[in-house]
């Protein structure tokens, strides 16, 4: 069995999605391979979190033109203005979502993306500041920020 088939036998197909949009923004999936799982963290039947917010979008999947390791990516949508520290809890719920669902043997990259409109120079410091970093199997890493309309490609080629 395929990591990505592991994956999906614990999902409800309710909560999968082709498209990454929440109200205004969205993040393009142009790039991404067929091998991908868009898991809609609002829908019913996703995996139970023990967390009250949740982040809008978990991406677990592979990209067409990088090294062929999949990623985990817990993302997170806004228009309007941001809050480093909400931003940050949400998307370690998805984190801890998919260290539920990715077999424990799977090693996959890691970067938890926020894609918004404008936000202040104070929250772009606060949202690498260590105090906001995302946990995954071990690894703390600094959230990604992008502005709404970017392809999750291009997001995770600059993260490295």
């Amino acid at each position: 069995m395929t990591m990505m088939e592991s994956v999906r036998g614990k999902l409800n197909a309710r909560c999968l999605r082709k498209q990454c949009r929440a109200g205004k923004c969205s993040i393009s999936l142009k790039g991404v391979s067929r091998q991908f799982v868009l898991i809609h963290m609002d829908s019913p039947g996703t995996p139970p979190s023990q967390h009250e917010t949740r982040c809008h979008y978990l991406y677990i999947g592979y990209l067409d033109d990088i090294d062929g390791s999949p990623w985990t990516v817990p993302i997170e949508l806004k228009s309007g203005g941001i809050s480093a520290s909400e931003i940050a809890k949400q998307l370690q719920a998805g984190a801890d979502v998919a260290d539920q669902i990715v077999p424990d043997n799977a090693s996959t990259k890691f970067t938890p993306v926020v894609a918004s409109g404008r936000i202040s120079k104070i929250e772009q410091r606060r949202l690498r500041h260590k105090s906001n970093k995302v946990r995954f199997r071990g690894r703390s890493v600094i959230v990604q920020r992008t502005r709404c309309g970017t392809s999750l490609t291009q997001v995770l080629r600059d993260a490295g």
